[in-house]
């Protein structure tokens, strides 16, 4: 969401669960604080010297990771992106030809 109100300023970085073990086993239990899937993230004014502190004339952006305003597009588009198996079966017309 960080990522969404500061136009990209602060990126998410990604992040996964790897065990690295091959004799013990590892448990995970994520959990998630998040808003109602139909709430608007409005952007934040970040300072002016924040871009220049970086070098930056403005917010990095990824071509390939456009941010929604409204956080359930996003939260779907996460889901699509972990688990396209899942999107397969369940949402088959949103697989790219």
């Amino acid at each position: 969401m960080l990522e969404i109100c500061t136009g990209g300023y602060y990126i998410a970085t990604v992040h996964r669960v790897i065990n690295k073990s091959h004799t013990n086993d590892r448990i995970s239990i994520p959990y998630f604080f998040n808003p109602r899937l139909d709430a608007e993230i409005l952007p934040i004014k970040l300072p002016d010297n924040y871009s220049i502190e970086r070098g930056l004339k403005e917010p990095p952006k990824d071509p390939n990771n456009h941010l929604y305003s409204i956080y359930g597009e996003n939260a779907f588009k996460g889901l699509t992106r972990s688990h396209p198996d899942v999107v397969k079966v369940h949402y088959p017309q949103l697989i790219e030809m």
